[in-house]
């Protein structure tokens, strides 16, 4: 496996596990887990720009889950098959996907949307 693309699964992986975390209020009870946060906290702070932009536009995409949501209570181990398609998904979005910046791409600074050939950062790992 490629650097590139097991840093892309690791990155995925844990942006994965902490907005499943987020989405359920778990976040607290995660401070005292065998995991803990590496940072300190200093309050509340604004969501990116393009978040925010892209949940006016796909309000969908950004619904608020409860704890009993379908979601929350939907944990997925990883097992050796799971790992290998999200390694699959990965390698084709990673083919697929362009590297260029929104700024080249859109003539915006930020822009968060569901690239079909090339993207920036959050758009592919």
């Amino acid at each position: 496996m490629k650097i590139k693309t097991a840093v892309g699964v690791a990155l995925l992986a844990t942006a994965i596990h902490t907005s499943a975390a987020l989405a359920t209020g778990n976040i607290a009870s995660e401070k005292n887990s065998d995991i803990g946060l590496f940072t300190a906290e200093y309050g509340d702070t604004l969501p990116p720009v393009g978040y925010v932009n892209f949940c006016a536009t796909n309000k969908s995409e950004c619904q608020s889950y409860s704890f009993g949501s379908k979601l929350a209570a939907s944990k997925l181990g990883m097992t050796p098959d799971r790992w290998n398609m999200l390694y699959q998904v990965n390698s084709y979005v990673n083919g697929k996907i362009k590297p260029v910046s929104d700024q080249e791409l859109y003539g915006e600074a930020e822009r968060w949307t569901y690239p079909v050939s090339a993207g920036d950062c959050e758009d592919y790992l």
